[in-house]
């Protein structure tokens, strides 16, 4: 065996063994987002991964069995191992993603606890139990109206990533999104990731069951937007029109902006809450 071959060997020994790594890392970070056992699905993702391989092996076995030598069938049978593994690989890392996704948007397993904000007194009198189905909005309803105005599709984010990170920032989230967000949070209050990053981090989506009890009623008080009055506050504070709104950039400087208008709307609601123990 020459040094070429040899160097080539080996590059496509580590070249193998890094695609390894990362399909288990890929399945294992899958896992964390959504609560689910890391190591468990970590395997499983490679079990597909080499599944597929044994069963490519055999399908090009039986087109080299059917197909003449040098057919075209049969030249393409050599190649057909690694690409049909990658695509059975990212088909089931799409499909569990798709499945756990949908489970978090229908409120499986979560639990919206009390928060420390929480108005005092705590009869909670007039104020609903968290919906954990509760859908107050999800970035991709916007995508048709982004697309229409030649945006960025991260610009579906904004308006509700912005409230999103009011928030969190103010405690108003359930134990569960805070247990599942884990270092997402700290990483958005020290501002060393984008005030999007959790709301891309839940694929665009705010549910009830990502709430507290308070951040769940101040958010059908005041986020509603049929009822509520952020959106008129959210076009004020940026000068657009209703058809403008998703121009407004995810910006820590925008959040500043937005930041005392919804303060106010808190104290507000809060104090409406209190004098009606």
């Amino acid at each position: 065996m020459g040094v070429k071959e040899m160097i080539y060997n080996w590059l496509l020994f580590f070249a193998f063994v890094a695609l390894i790594f990362f399909i288990n890392l890929s399945f294992n970070r899958l896992a964390a987002k959504y609560g689910k056992r890391r190591g468990w699905y970590g395997v499983l993702g490679l079990a597909v991964f080499f599944g597929s391989l044994v069963i490519s092996s055999q399908i090009e076995t039986l087109l080299r069995a059917i197909s003449p030598s040098g057919n075209l069938l049969h030249t393409l049978s050599y190649f057909m191992r690694l690409p049909f593994s990658l695509f059975a690989w990212w088909g089931f890392y799409r499909f569990l993603k798709n499945r756990w996704s949908k489970e978090v948007e229908q409120g499986a397993d979560l639990v919206g606890k009390a928060s420390p904000v929480e108005p005092p007194n705590g009869t909670w009198k007039g104020l609903r139990d968290v919906d954990k189905k509760y859908v107050f909005d999800k970035a991709k309803y916007h995508d048709n109206s982004v697309a229409e105005l030649g945006l960025s599709d991260v610009q579906s984010f904004v308006h509700t990533g912005l409230f999103l990170v009011w928030l969190v920032n103010n405690e108003l989230m359930s134990d569960f999104f805070v247990s599942e967000t884990g270092n997402e949070i700290e990483n958005l209050k020290v501002r060393t990731s984008s005030p999007l990053g959790i709301y891309e981090y839940w694929d665009g989506v705010l549910i009830g069951g990502m709430l507290s009890r308070a951040g769940f009623n101040f958010a059908l008080d005041y986020f509603d937007f049929e009822k509520g009055t952020y959106m008129k506050d959210y076009e004020r504070i940026f000068s657009v029109t209703p058809e403008r709104v998703f121009e407004v950039k995810g910006t820590w400087d925008n959040y500043d902006k937005l930041k005392p208008v919804i303060d106010a709307a808190y104290e507000k609601w809060r104090n409406k809450v209190i004098d009606a123990q």
